[in-house]
C-alpha cells in the first residue's frame, strides 16, 4: 500500500546574493528537520540595487513558473542599505513587488546583521554597517562570506530563527506560520 505523501508548498525567494540564497537553504532544512512539507526555491538575482534585483526577480519567478507551475508564496529577500537611495527607483520597485505579490524580507543594512540576530544576546543588536561584520566575527570567528548552508547549520539552529524572528518583523509574518 502507497503512501499518501502530502505535496510541498512551492516557495519562490529572489535573493540579493550567494550568502541570502545559502540562507534559505539553510531555510529549507529548518522545514525537513520540522516535518514541513515547504520547499524554498531559492534564486541568486546578482545584487545591484533593489529595483534591478526586483525587476530580475520578476522575470525569474515568470520563467520558474512557465516551466514549473505557480507558487504558493514569493518573496524577494534584500538588504536595506540601499532602499532610499533614490525615491524613483524605490517606487517602481514597490509597484513590481505590488502587483506580482512578492513578500518584501529586509534585512537591516546587510545580511550579515540577519545572522547576528540568530546568536544568544545579539538578537537586539543593530550596529552599523560597517561594525556588523566585526561584530558577527565575535559570535562566529570564522565566519567567511558568503556562508554555505552547511556552515549555517553549524552555527545556528531553531531557538536562532526564533531569536531573529522575534525583532524581524517582515520575517516574523512570512516564516512564522511556515516554520513554527
Amino acid at each position: 500500500m502507497a503512501k499518501n505523501i502530502p505535496t510541498r508548498r512551492r516557495i519562490f525567494v529572489g535573493c540579493e546574493g550567494a550568502s541570502e540564497r545559502s540562507y534559505v537553504r539553510w531555510l529549507q532544512g529548518l522545514a525537513d528537520q520540522r516535518q514541513k512539507h515547504l520547499f524554498f526555491d531559492p534564486y541568486d538575482l546578482g545584487g545591484g540595487d533593489p529595483l534591478s534585483i526586483v525587476q530580475n526577480g520578476e522575470k525569474k519567478l515568470k520563467e520558474q513558473e512557465r516551466k514549473k507551475g505557480k507558487y504558493a508564496l514569493k518573496a524577494i529577500l534584500l538588504d536595506s542599505d540601499r532602499i532610499g537611495v533614490d525615491a524613483g527607483r524605490d517606487d517602481l520597485m514597490h509597484q513590481i513587488i505590488g502587483r506580482v505579490g512578492f513578500a518584501l524580507l529586509i534585512q537591516y543594512e546587510i545580511h550579515e546583521a540577519l545572522l547576528l540576530r540568530h546568536f544568544q544576546g545579539c538578537h537586539k543588536l543593530r550596529p552599523k554597517k560597517s561594525r556588523t561584520e566585526a561584530r558577527l566575527l565575535k559570535e562566529w570567528p570564522n565566519y567567511e562570506k558568503p556562508a554555505d548552508a552547511i556552515s549555517l547549520r553549524q552555527k545556528i539552529d531553531f531557538d536562532g530563527l526564533l531569536r531573529m524572528l522575534s525583532v524581524e518583523d517582515s520575517f516574523s509574518t512570512f516564516l512564522g506560520p511556515l516554520l513554527i
